[in-house]
């Protein structure tokens, strides 16, 4: 059985909800193909807040690998991080490959105007093998 290896490829900090995306690269440093076989997204809000908010992860060609989708419309709100396992599969990432980790969102107080004042932030994480599964 191949060893399962983890990391974070981005982190996004308290960045204002404005709309515009945020983005992360991440390179394959082992030089070899690894073998993605699960991801994690989470994100965040400021307390008080509503939000429209997204965030993906995409490979070296800009393919889709994971995405998480949230409307946070309360306090508390339900759990905002989603975790994706491909087994039995895999999504290949070559060596020296990319993963970009992109995040947004739009968020306003209650009652008010729509107001980047308020911050978010997310991260991913990934865990692959450096042999095929």
């Amino acid at each position: 059985m191949p060893q399962l290896l983890s990391t974070r490829i981005g982190d996004i900090y308290p960045t204002p909800s404005d709309g515009q995306p945020a983005e992360r690269m991440w390179t394959n440093p082992h030089g070899v193909p690894i073998y993605l076989r699960q991801t994690a997204l989470w994100l965040g809000l400021d307390k008080g807040a509503v939000a429209d908010m997204w965030a993906q992860i995409r490979g070296s060609q800009n393919e889709l690998v994971d995405e998480i989708n949230w409307d946070h419309y309360q306090e508390p709100s339900l759990p905002h991080t989603i975790t994706r396992s491909f087994a039995p599969d895999y999504f290949l990432v070559p060596a020296g490959g990319t993963l970009k980790f992109v995040a947004a969102a739009t968020a306003w107080i209650p009652g008010g105007p729509l107001t980047p004042k308020v911050a978010f932030a997310g991260n991913a994480t990934i865990w692959y093998t450096l042999q095929k599964p």
